[in-house]
């Protein structure tokens, strides 16, 4: 791959390019160092799938096919353009553009790949992604295909390729999203989510647009100096979009086609797997308003609205309703990227559906309103987060939530930031947002205040302790550790709600088994280490065990019946401004604690309100309108409603049978008596002599 330096003469000159002799850079002694370790890395080993995903057989056995790519960089590029192909490897794709004419040329830090290709010597050369060797603005085009994920740091190869390009040059980008892609690589060393490249090459003077190619985790995207070279760019090398959006200038909502959409002339017909990608490139969230058409050609079946791994809505279709006018509520979306998906549900006979006339609105709100609609555990923990930092004297200025992602398929719900605390979080699970920190990215970091909320309990026992001790080297001033702790009431709790959850029909839900396979952590061993490191505590109690369970198994019940508005109603009218005060004991302990003795040692308690006895009553009867057995019937019901609607529908059409029959048999017996009519109004000597004339042609026989 392109990590590497030219140390020796390259032998190709064109008019307005050179490669220069690269001895003139004259690299320090360490810089020599990291080249020959890179070199050693991508050596033989490495295109035979040492290290790598390549075949054991090598990379030229099977090379890449280029002539999609080359097919669409047609339109962009003119005869004799110049092109450098970085990370170039054996030069296939340098070879395939030098026979159509352009003046191509690669670079990579591999010698072994470069001897490969004995044809292509003079074409081929070694240099390093930190220091091009390049006049500036000598290229027309730059591409990197599964490059930069191999580079320390990405970000000064992007100012090299800013400066190597011409005016209107342009550079194209692959890259796979670790959101998606699951294929351990030892060599990827700087694997980020789309959002990140976004902002990089933005921040580094380009303009950019993108899309997804291929497989799902392959990003594609395009840059360059000239805003108008990168709009004229993404008609001619992305998909068409399906999706419409009424564009707020000062929001400039993004969307692409991830997965599914298949173009037809009624639509775009919806495959197994169909998602939106959403960018949304401001630090507020938005709200998204979505409208669509759908059809199909079964008699039955579902369309699931899904937003960042969660049901927003379901729509039914039901035998006398092929086509549905959907008009979704509003979704809210914070910072970064986010999956949007339209997915076939569960059907009998749900057929093949087609959807068209898909319009996004985005709207901007505040993040209170993002958060009051958020799962009540969630913003438990977070808002109690935000109260006790507020309640420092000294705020810290910087915080960490550590392993704060919270959302799915990349995408995020909320985080700290949005309930107003300075932070950034990073987990093991990538997450597309601007304030995500690969945890790699944390080394020689520290930050005033590190939360650990709900994370200590999916540790395995014997490391929690280095873990904690983790979090203290991170932290300069606080740390705020939180979760439920062991307890004969929590435990009792929790395995209350797994068993509510397994009546209705969910096997595992993947939070509660970790606790019960981790075990939950001890308050008394949290304590003996506090104790030991000489720091100091505050500590806060959560909502009652009670109030959780009755709150867990309704939220998990509605939500694994797709019940989402429902679920949306009842966190709002839990998500409250004053925290809930139980009568038993908690569910979950905050401890605040700080390194050093603070004024802050005395925090005032904080505001309580009584437990919603009314409500809890409520859902602990388990009424109707949440009740498994309620939601079966009312399956149950749209099942017999689809069978009786099919059954009129057939009766129907043999009724339209019968009457096409009768009106088949009304037109013979007209025609025959018109012909009766005729024969009727014959003269007799005329009906003589043809019987005459019969008779004759029969004996004639």
């Amino acid at each position: 791959m392109l990590t590497g330096i030219a140390n020796r003469r390259s032998s190709f000159e064109f008019r307005h390019l050179r490669v220069y002799n690269c001895r003139l850079m004259s690299p320090s002694k360490p810089q020599v160092s990291r080249l020959e370790g890179l070199r050693s890395l991508y050596d033989a080993p490495y295109f035979h799938g040492t290290n790598s995903g390549y075949p054991k057989e090598g990379y030229g056995a099977h090379p890449p096919d280029w002539k999609s790519w080359l097919k669409r960089l047609d339109t962009q590029l003119c005869q004799g353009d110049r092109w450098l192909d970085l990370g170039c490897a054996y030069g296939f794709l340098v070879e395939k553009a030098r026979g159509q004419g352009y003046r191509a040329m690669g670079c990579d830090i591999s010698r072994y790949a470069l001897v490969q290709s004995p044809g292509l010597r003079g074409f081929l050369t070694e240099a390093d992604a930190l220091a091009l060797p390049f006049r500036s603005e000598s290229l027309d085009l730059v591409t990197a295909f599964d490059v930069l994920e191999h580079l320390e740091s990405p970000r000064q190869t992007i100012r090299e390729m800013h400066r190597c390009l011409a005016p209107a040059g342009l550079a194209i980008i692959t890259t796979p999203d670790p959101c998606r892609f699951s294929r351990v690589e030892p060599t990827h060393v700087y694997e980020r989510p789309p959002g990140h490249w976004i902002s990089l090459f933005q921040e580094n003077g380009f303009f950019c647009n993108f899309g997804f190619e291929g497989a799902d985790f392959n990003l594609v995207l395009a840059a360059s100096k000239s805003e108008q070279r990168v709009e004229d760019v993404h008609q001619a090398l992305f998909e068409k979009n399906p999706v419409q959006t009424g564009k707020d200038a000062a929001l400039a909502l993004t969307v692409r086609v991830r997965e599914g959409f298949h173009a037809c002339p009624e639509g775009w017909i919806l495959g197994e797997l169909n998602e939106l990608y959403l960018w949304n490139p401001h630090h507020s969230p938005i709200a998204v308003s979505l409208k669509f058409s759908a059809r199909t050609t079964g008699h039955s079946g579902a369309l699931l609205v899904i937003a960042d791994g969660r049901v927003v809505a379901r729509h039914e279709f039901l035998s006398d309703t092929a086509e549905l006018t959907c008009s979704q509520d509003p979704i809210f979306f914070s910072c970064g990227g986010h999956a949007l998906q339209l997915q076939p549900g569960d059907g009998r006979d749900a057929g093949q559906i087609t959807v068209r006339g898909i319009e996004l609105q985005e709207q901007g709100i505040d993040s209170e309103a993002l958060t009051r609609q958020l799962p009540f555990d969630l913003f438990e923990r977070y808002h109690t987060a935000a109260l006790l930092w507020q309640g420092l004297h000294r705020k810290p200025e910087t915080v960490l939530d550590f392993g704060g992602y919270i959302g799915d398929r990349g995408g995020h719900w909320a985080d700290a930031f949005d309930f107003g605390l300075p932070a950034v979080f990073t987990d093991i699970r990538p997450a597309d947002s601007y304030r995500y920190l690969p945890p790699a990215a944390l080394q020689d970091h520290q930050f005033d205040m590190v939360l650990a909320l709900d994370v200590l309990e999916h540790v395995p026992p014997q490391e929690r302790r280095s873990f904690l001790e983790r979090l203290s080297l991170l932290s300069r001033r606080y740390l705020l550790v939180a979760g439920p702790f062991c307890s004969g009431a929590v435990e009792s709790a929790e395995r209350h709600v797994r068993e509510a959850l397994q009546d209705a029909g969910v096997d595992t839900h993947r939070f509660l088994s970790e606790h019960s396979r981790n075990g939950l952590p001890s308050r008394e061993d949290l304590l003996q280490w506090i104790a030991e490191k000489g720091y100091f505590f505050f500590e806060v109690e959560g909502m009652s065990t009670f109030m959780w369970e009755v709150l867990q198994k309704t939220s998990l019940i509605l939500a694994h019946y797709q019940q989402y508005h429902t679920l949306e109603q009842l966190n709002r009218s839990i998500n409250r401004e004053p925290l809930w005060k139980g009568d038993g004991p908690p569910y979950r302990r905050f401890f605040l604690i700080a390194k050093q003795a603070t004024r802050d040692g005395l925090i005032p308690a904080l505001p309580r309100d009584p437990e919603p006895a009314a409500l809890l009553s409520f859902l602990l009867n388990q009424p109707e309108m949440i009740s498994p057995i309620a939601v079966r019937r009312h399956q149950d019901t749209l099942f017999l409603l689809n069978e009786t609607q099919k059954h009129v529908q057939l009766l129907q059409n043999q009724v339209r049978l019968l009457e096409q029959h009768d009106q088949s048999l009304a037109r013979r017996a007209q025609t025959l008596e018109q012909l009766l009519q005729a024969e009727r109004q014959k003269p007799l000597a005329r009906i003589a002599w043809q019987r005459l004339r019969n008779r004759w042609d029969r004996k004639r026989e």
